[in-house]
């Protein structure tokens, strides 16, 4: 685990400077509404969708773009998934 990862907020409470998106971030969620997280490397992202499912208690299924480059491979890890569990949960997508 990188150093930046063991201090990484547990809760989004403890995520600080994104007061206005977090507001339309836990909006949307709670009316069950997906949410497309973007932009420039190192504003929190990551940390947002991880702080987010931990603390609903959701897991995380991260897909690497490079690994990732076709509707199949998407559909199959993606896919697969969204079926299970979209009724009991939200969707949650970070582009980086």
């Amino acid at each position: 685990m990188r150093l930046a990862e063991s201090y990484r907020p547990q809760y989004l409470k403890d995520v600080k400077g994104h007061d206005t998106a977090l507001a339309k971030i836990k909006a949307s969620l709670a009316q069950k509404k997906p949410v497309l997280l973007y932009g420039i490397p190192g504003i929190g992202k990551t940390t947002v969708a991880y702080a987010y499912a931990h603390e609903m208690g959701y897991e995380i299924i991260e897909v690497n773009a490079s690994d990732t480059r076709n509707k199949e491979n998407i559909q199959e890890i993606i896919g697969n998934a969204a079926k299970q569990h979209w009724k009991d949960h939200c969707c949650l997508c970070l582009c980086a």
